[in-house]
């Protein structure tokens, strides 16, 4: 077979990638759903400590490990400098109302929305409805925080919680068109058995 220019693979553009990426974000996430995975506000609570202290609690302040917990609003005390903290502070999650199985619920759902290519649907006003709030500003501080965290370049705490230890090889590897093709694909196939359950 005869080479020619034309046999080349076209490089995918810059929607594409952005796509690809929503799309490796999405293959990541537990194949049961955020839901089934953190059954409780507890276990979202205890899997958030997890990411943001993979070592034991440290002390924001001090960088101590002599941290205690008070147990009235799950407030951490530092046994060095008395400073107090919580698991959400200084993270996307702090200075709000919440819960954090909540936020783990609506990064999975953002991520859905991007990676299927229904971002669109994600209004306001359905949104208002899935985070059961009445607020507009309350719906556009969290969407503005979850971008933040889960887009390229952004924190990825939310993302660190919610994605599934074992990664697909090929997500890993600069993406060409039949890598992109399959992966939709795969995405379509996955979000088929999601829609049933």
């Amino acid at each position: 077979m005869l080479y020619c220019a034309g046999m080349e693979p076209k490089p995918l553009s810059e929607p594409e990638l952005l796509r690809w990426y929503w799309m490796s974000l999405y293959m990541r996430l537990p194949v049961a759903g955020i839901a089934a995975t953190f059954p409780s506000e507890d276990a979202a609570r205890a899997r958030f400590r997890d990411v943001r202290w993979p070592q034991g609690i440290v002390c924001p302040d001090c960088k101590s490990n002599r941290v205690g917990q008070k147990t009235a609003r799950d407030i951490y005390k530092c046994g060095s400098c008395g400073h107090q903290t919580s698991v959400t502070a200084g993270t996307a999650l702090s200075s709000t109302n919440i819960p954090i199985l909540l936020w783990l619920l609506a990064a999975e759902e953002y991520i859905t929305r991007q990676a299927t290519g229904r971002k669109n649907m994600l209004t306001n006003a359905s949104f208002m409805a899935f985070l059961g709030t009445r607020s507009n500003d309350t719906v556009v501080r969290v969407k503005r925080k979850l971008r933040e965290d889960l887009e390229p370049g952004g924190t990825g705490v939310l993302l660190a919680c919610i994605r599934s230890p074992d990664g697909d090889d090929r997500l890993a590897q600069t993406p060409g068109r039949d890598d992109f093709d399959a992966l939709a694909a795969d995405i379509f196939q996955r979000n088929q058995v999601r829609v049933r359950r």
